[in-house]
């Protein structure tokens, strides 16, 4: 709805949201190869285009919002899209999510019996070393 609004605000700048899968965006190489059209025109065909324009000009009846007619002055669609979904993960995502958590927990266990070990046992293995050597020398 943000973006209807935005595009009566600045309809030059901001084009008409369309709804998600109702149009479907084409180049104009594509357009051109879809069709068999051109996109060009030749000058006869621009002018009886003019003329034809010039025509309906009389007939058509321009409408202000000044004539509360605000139904089919500006086009407004009920339907609401949610830009931002969250698509439901595959179970081998899952699995590979659990994997790399139990990876981790594993990774900083050995790294912590590790720093442990090395703090604490090099002692008592040296004092054993000191002790062995002293009671060799007895």
């Amino acid at each position: 709805l943000f973006a209807q609004w935005m595009h009566h605000a600045y309809p030059r700048e901001c084009p008409f949201p369309a709804v998600s899968g109702t149009t479907k965006p084409m180049s104009a190489a594509d357009w051109m190869n879809a069709t068999g059209n051109s996109a060009s025109l030749t000058q006869e065909e621009v002018d009886d285009f003019v003329k034809s324009a010039m025509t309906k000009m009389d007939e058509v009846q321009m409408k202000d919002l000044v004539d509360s007619d605000w139904e089919s002055t500006l086009p407004w669609l009920e339907d609401e899209e949610l830009v931002f979904s969250h698509p439901q993960a595959s179970l081998l995502e899952e699995l590979t999510i659990i994997l790399r958590a139990v990876s981790i927990i594993a990774v900083v266990s050995a790294t912590f019996n590790a720093v442990i070990s090395a703090v604490f046992f090099p002692r008592r293995t040296v004092r054993r070393d000191v002790d062995k050597k002293v009671a060799n020398k007895e």
